[in-house]
């Protein structure tokens, strides 16, 4: 598997960013020559490719993987993703492309029953377990 499409995501990334390459490294507490580096080598810490997201504006997930939209939206989301990835517990993301308003509309339900804590875990196990059949996921 070749490193290069994460490379130019990362260069990309720095590159359209408004902030320059001197307020990246220091934002990420390096020197310029590393972000330099970083956009040849592709060597960077999730820590540091966290904070080139956060600072750029760029999704996480997108930079590392490629998955969903470019543009970063939900710095909560964000957060949780970069700390799923580093725990190894993320699910795993199947790109159906852009989610249009029923999906967004469902989602936005969802969240708002689990955060009034109208969903119990028996609930969200059923909804769950019924989404997947939809799906044959396994």
């Amino acid at each position: 598997m070749s490193i290069q499409p994460f490379i130019d995501r990362l260069k990309y990334a720095i590159e359209q960013s408004s902030a320059s390459q001197g307020t990246i490294a220091e934002y990420c507490g390096v020197s310029r020559q590393s972000v330099t580096n970083w956009k040849t080598t592709g060597q960077i810490s999730r820590d540091n490719l966290r904070k080139v997201s956060e600072v750029t504006g760029f999704r996480y997930l997108w930079i590392k993987e490629g998955i969903g939209a470019k543009k970063l939206t939900d710095f909560e989301q964000n957060e949780r993703d970069a700390q799923e990835d580093e725990l190894g517990v993320r699910a795993p993301v199947v790109e159906y492309g852009e989610p249009d308003d029923k999906v967004e509309k469902l989602i936005r339900s969802i969240r708002y029953a689990m955060a009034n804590q109208k969903l119990s875990d028996e609930s969200l196990s059923a909804l769950t377990r019924f989404f997947n059949s939809l799906v044959d996921f396994k």
